[in-house]
């Protein structure tokens, strides 16, 4: 592990050495009187990003860019609605790595590496390509190989601790499942309104993303090697029936509950256990929003009955095959995710992307869970653990209808495993995945896909 970490330090330096090399051709500046619109979710750590970076780059490039924030849970709907149209009417989007591949199956985005490999584009300077942690590349914009998004904010899974509230009961942080329903338990009061755990239930990608967070550590999985749906098994039914088992300890109402209504329970200073995205902890640490601020602990999720898997995710920004400014929204891509602001953005609140950021002294000081994401980054973590393909938003839109029904009480998770199964594995008939001819391959039973070199995928020697 150790010597793995020396070795990454030292790319990184000797990554900064060879970009700084004179000679590079001149990038195009002159865009002045060109507008580049952007649709993107409304999340605050990406918002930092966006104001602290757009005057700079409209002063240096000369064309203006506005950014249209959409709350996150129409996001998808939005963008769909608008890329269809085939209007060009935005130049970029923001890209869920759990859709990415919807977006590209029906033709809406740009692929980029033509824009990589033109020297009057692409500046190694200012965006290094192998500065990127490769699976934050690959696991956001790498889809059949090919290139079609830069990764803004990866993160994984973990717990979010209050730390106030477990010192004045004595209890421990919990390292076992079995230990964090004993926690969760002792630290609910309900006639004082305190609660061992809060938790996004609500139908959607709220439900989905809680329970993965169970399922995989149960030793469940969605799929088997032809593509038949397995997830009506023993493993599953217990992770379902375990993370149930905590709703006794939660307040009311997280049948519904999002994200933005976990995150801002949480910040109250009322419940003592939340999951949490890693550039999530930023909420938690904002004096002006957060009744916790310095007053949070981050660790690991714990240990499952066979094992501990964290879930990662990530946010990033692909080109509308439509544009009408392609080369003016590529130069933007680059600016806003290069490597020469990524320390600034990250002490801001930004989730790092890139091996200069996390290895970065000030930064790692200031966000203490940074370590845990890096070696998770560098070695663990699965973009595929949500299969990347066309259909996941169907399919998990069907998984998290049955598990809020169990979790309001409207089904049992028999049922719901049952159900789940059947109209799953019909999905994946009618696409064809059955079929070894057309089954899309399973890179996440080897995940050494993932850890190409960014440069590797764009055929660039940079």
């Amino acid at each position: 592990m150790k010597k793995k970490r020396i070795l990454v330090v030292a790319l990184v330096s000797m990554i900064m050495c060879i970009s700084s090399v004179s000679g590079w051709a001149q990038v195009r500046k002159d865009f002045k009187g060109v507008t580049l619109n952007i649709l993107y979710p409304a999340l605050e750590y990406d918002k930092i990003g966006f104001d602290l970076l757009i005057p700079r780059f409209e002063k240096e490039y000369g064309a203006k860019v506005h950014v249209e924030m959409v709350p996150f849970p129409k996001t998808r709907e939005i963008q769909l609605l608008e890329l269809s149209k085939r209007t060009g009417r935005y130049d970029l989007v923001g890209t869920d790595c759990m859709w990415i591949a919807e977006y590209v199956q029906a033709g809406y985005l740009e692929e980029l590496t033509k824009y990589i490999q033109n020297p009057e584009l692409y500046d190694p300077e200012l965006c290094v390509i192998d500065d990127w942690v490769p699976r934050n590349f690959s696991g956001n914009g790498v889809i059949n190989d090919k290139i079609y998004s830069y990764v803004l904010s990866p993160g994984m899974k973990m717990l979010a601790l209050n730390r106030p509230m477990f010192e004045e009961k004595g209890v421990s942080y919990p390292r076992t499942y079995e230990e964090f329903r004993q926690a969760a338990e002792k630290l609910t009061d309900t006639a004082n309104k305190k609660y061992g755990y809060i938790c996004s239930a609500g139908r959607g990608i709220e439900f989905c993303g809680t329970w993965m967070a169970y399922l995989y550590n149960y030793g469940g999985e969605l799929v088997d090697e032809d593509w038949n749906c397995i997830i009506n098994g023993p493993e599953s039914l217990g992770s379902l029936e375990f993370l149930v088992g905590l709703r006794p300890y939660t307040p009311p109402g997280t049948g519904v509950f999002g994200w933005d209504e976990s995150i801002t329970t949480f910040q109250a200073g009322n419940c003592a256990i939340t999951h949490s995205w890693g550039p999530f902890n930023i909420l938690y640490e904002d004096p002006t929003k957060s009744e916790l601020a310095g007053k949070v602990d981050y660790i690991l999720h714990p240990w499952g009955p066979v094992g501990r898997q964290e879930l990662w995710g990530s946010w990033g920004l692909a080109m509308n095959v439509d544009s009408k400014n392609k080369e003016a929204a590529f130069l933007f891509l680059q600016y806003l995710t290069g490597n020469k602001f990524a320390k600034e953005w990250a002490l801001l609140g930004g989730a790092p992307a890139r091996h200069s950021a996390y290895t970065d002294p000030e930064v790692r000081k200031k966000w203490r869970w940074l370590g845990h994401t890096y070696e998770f980054m560098l070695q663990e973590a699965n973009p595929d653990y949500r299969p990347r393909i066309p259909e996941w938003a169907e399919i998990m839109e069907i998984m998290s209808l049955w598990g809020n029904r169990v979790w309001v009480g409207e089904a049992t998770p028999e049922k719901a495993l049952a159900e789940m199964e059947k109209e799953i594995d019909t999905i994946f008939r009618e696409v064809g995945y059955q079929d070894p001819k057309t089954a899309p391959p399973q890179h996440w039973r080897d995940l050494r896909y993932y850890d190409k070199l960014p440069s590797k995928w764009a055929g660039v020697e940079y």
